[in-house]
């Protein structure tokens, strides 16, 4: 039986799996290759070609910062792996996990994080119904197409491209640094990533200036909150106004001042 194959499909897919079989990786890798290789070959590829798109949408600095404090240390193919079980989460967690790495605080670490085998389920399927790999048959421009067609569900936390020292991670995970790491020293002391590569360090030191850049918007924006103007109605008109500290001219004892915003000039309203 082969009928079209949709990124939905493919997420409903994942959530019965993980109704029916919980937190047992191998049995849900098991039947997602069962009931894959009954839906026939064209949904057992087109569920490999949407698997390798959001492993790759997810090969992010940031989530790799975030699967190491999880992990307890996390290396190129253990990250690999850490995607597949972000996937096997559902859609919800993982759009969730690139918007914000740290909402993972809120998920529950099982399996060591790590579901290697769902990465290959598709293919497996695929195999077992044509004596085919699909790695013969999938080009790295459907690849290109279908991250295409995925992308726009995604929003991206800024920062996310890039890895991060201890001090960074502190302030860019705050829940996953107090959760797994504050007290920690033998996975943060300093810096996990090889300081030694030129292409780290640039990035790390990126990495630092736009989180100086973040941080400094985020107070710019609270200051701008916190001090926008009040209003007040008179005579059916609406006047922004603001409160100033000040003191009386003949003993110098506090005053408050109420000034109004009026035809773009600030004027004295009461005391």
């Amino acid at each position: 039986m082969n009928k079209p194959f949709y990124k939905d499909d493919f997420w409903d897919l994942l959530r019965d799996a993980k109704v029916r079989c919980g937190q047992d990786t191998k049995a849900e890798a098991d039947w997602l290759i069962s009931h894959l290789t009954e839906l026939g070959e064209d949904a057992a590829l087109r569920f490999q070609v949407i698997m390798d798109g959001y492993l790759s949408l997810a090969e992010k600095y940031g989530l790799w910062d975030a699967a190491s404090m999880l992990c307890g240390g996390c290396s190129n193919d253990r990250f690999f792996y850490f995607r597949g079980w972000l996937i096997a989460q559902g859609k919800d967690v993982y759009l969730a996990a690139l918007e914000d790495p740290d909402s993972l605080a809120n998920v529950e670490p099982y399996a060591k994080c790590s579901f290697e085998a769902l990465c290959s389920v598709g293919h497996h399927a695929y195999k077992n119904l044509t004596g085919k790999s699909t790695f013969d048959v999938v080009t790295g421009e459907m690849l290109e197409a279908e991250k295409e067609l995925l992308a726009p569900d995604i929003k991206y936390r800024g920062g996310i491209e890039y890895p991060r020292d201890a001090q960074g991670i502190a302030a860019y995970f705050p829940r996953l640094y107090e959760k797994y790491v504050k007290g920690k020293l033998t996975i943060l002391d300093d810096c996990e990533w090889n300081t030694d590569l030129p292409q780290i360090r640039r990035l790390l030191e990126e990495g630092r200036c736009a989180d100086r850049e973040r941080l400094q918007k985020e107070a710019a924006a609270t200051n701008m909150s916190h001090n926008r103007p009040l209003e007040l109605e008179n005579h059916g008109e609406t006047y922004p106004i603001r409160i100033l500290i000040s003191t009386y001219a003949e003993y110098g004892n506090l005053a408050i001042e109420r000034e109004a915003l009026i035809d773009g000039v600030w004027e004295p309203w009461d005391t």
